[in-house]
């Protein structure tokens, strides 16, 4: 048996053999660098739908709390201790904590702290003040409605570092 022919990887066949194997090598390596960065982002996504929810969910709780002197609500209590929990299942329970905790972004875990923060230390004891009886609805309403602006837009710049990340 003897040696290929030399001349065989100097024909045009093999010449287009080879690119068509290099076309389709890169192909692949970028479908695959695509799924890759589609599965990471995907718990991103995720997250920022729920910081953008956690935003709605403030305004709905102000809203509960406004239109309780209109008597709009059959069990405004009921809805709001609802709605309570289910902002505080969100911002502790969800994938964003996680999310948080094993990025390396510096300022999105400083702005979730503040969230966190202005949450446990503002706006949860205004309404369980209102839960155990201590404060009026009208109270807790003008209280929450003062630190609402400012809570949002802590939300607000934790999603543009959620964006970011």
């Amino acid at each position: 048996m003897g040696l290929p022919d030399k001349g065989i990887y100097h024909s045009v066949i093999f010449q287009i053999l080879m690119a068509m194997g290099l076309i389709a090598g890169m192909a692949l390596a970028s479908m695959s660098l695509s799924v890759y960065v589609t599965l990471r982002a995907q718990d991103d996504a995720e997250a920022i739908n729920l910081a953008g929810s956690l935003r709605m969910q403030s305004y709905r709780i102000g809203d509960i709390l406004a239109r309780t002197e209109y008597a709009v609500d059959p069990n405004p209590r009921e809805a709001l201790t609802l709605e309570r929990e289910q902002f505080s299942s969100k911002l502790y329970e969800s994938i964003m904590p996680k999310l948080v905790e094993d990025s390396s972004n510096t300022p999105l875990q400083s702005s979730y702290r503040q969230v966190v923060s202005n949450w446990q230390d503002g706006m949860e004891p205004i309404l369980f003040s209102l839960e155990r009886g201590d404060s009026t609805w009208e109270q807790s309403s003008v209280l929450y409605s003062q630190h609402l602006a400012r809570y949002v837009e802590d939300i607000d710049y934790m999603v543009t570092h959620l964006q970011r990340n």
